[in-house]
């Protein structure tokens, strides 16, 4: 059996493996990636920082576009999105992993469909 670094040994209920932590390898460096994390209320002050400064470093550390938004459908959390390229967003969240060891970095960015968006808004818009 393998230790988990003497972390909490109850089950947070996180899906994050190891297996996560190795987004796109160095073969194609210029993918684009969209990574969304689900942020505690509690714990979104922290990972702004005082006037934006946690989010400025993340941002000036990685390259990585970064911004916190609400949850319309969950009132106690919000969301923490990153884009970038595999290496940028893999930078972000081993920052973020470091000052939040509790946090849950599981992606809960759900796919874009293959058709562009606007497409499928129109026509939902249609059936109106």
């Amino acid at each position: 059996g393998s230790a988990v670094n003497g972390l909490d040994s109850g089950d947070s209920g996180c899906a994050m493996t190891r297996q996560n932590s190795k987004l796109g390898g160095e073969s194609s460096k210029s993918d684009f990636v969209i990574w969304e994390i689900e942020v505690p209320k509690e714990l979104v002050g922290r990972l702004i920082g005082k006037q934006g400064r946690f989010m400025s470093f993340l941002r000036q550390a990685s390259g990585a576009k970064i911004y916190v938004s609400t949850l319309p459908y969950f009132r106690d959390s919000q969301v923490c999105h990153i884009e970038g390229t595999s290496q940028q967003v893999e930078k972000v969240l081993n920052l973020i992993r470091k000052k939040f060891k509790e946090l849950c970095l599981t992606n809960i960015h759900a796919l874009p469909p293959p058709t562009p968006l606007t497409l499928h808004s129109l026509l939902m818009t249609a059936w109106v």
